[in-house]
């Protein structure tokens, strides 16, 4: 009699609570919405703040940049741009995880791009440590290679694009 009540799998069913809404629900595209202006605001104060004209942040981040970044810190406010550009104009859906993990990857990339290119810390410290490993295990080339690919990888998912379309594409298969 017992078997009759539960199921098969023998794990008790209990019935689903309705989710409440909270008070602040918002639809999809507002938070899309919310999420890239304040990417491409924080990429704007990012990049005043190298001229010096955004208070004492300026200075704060120059320092850091300079140090995390060296020569590839511009590479922040471009990705800032890439990330909020892509999350305010595309029109799929579920979009903002990948894109930051794009973003991040295309970040990284770069500066280990740039540390492999470079004779000093062109990659900052963050471009170092992420290069090294990479240089010491393949060689200059071999880096060269995986981190170019990195890049453009980066790319394809910050936008999204699927590949195999684009190839079919321009083959016309």
């Amino acid at each position: 009699m017992a078997s009759e009540q539960e199921p098969k799998n023998g794990k008790k069913n209990f019935p689903k609570k309705a989710r409440k809404s909270g008070w602040f629900h918002l639809e999809h595209g507002v938070k899309r919405g919310v999420a890239g202006i304040i990417l491409l605001a924080l990429a704007v104060v990012m990049t005043i703040s190298y001229f010096g004209v955004s208070g004492s942040f300026s200075s704060l981040v120059i320092r850091v940049s300079q140090y995390l970044f060296g020569s590839g810190s511009f590479f922040v406010p471009l990705t800032l741009f890439f990330t909020a550009f892509f999350v305010l104009t595309s029109e799929k859906k579920k979009i903002l995880g990948s894109t930051v993990v794009g973003a991040g990857l295309f970040l990284l990339s770069a500066l280990g791009l740039f540390e492999i290119l470079s004779s000093s810390r062109a990659g900052g410290q963050t471009g170092y440590w992420f290069a090294w490993p990479w240089v010491y295990f393949f060689g200059f080339w071999g880096a060269l290679i995986f981190f170019t690919a990195f890049v453009f990888s980066a790319l394809l998912v910050i936008f999204r694009v699927p590949l195999k379309d684009q190839i079919k594409e321009k083959l016309k298969i």
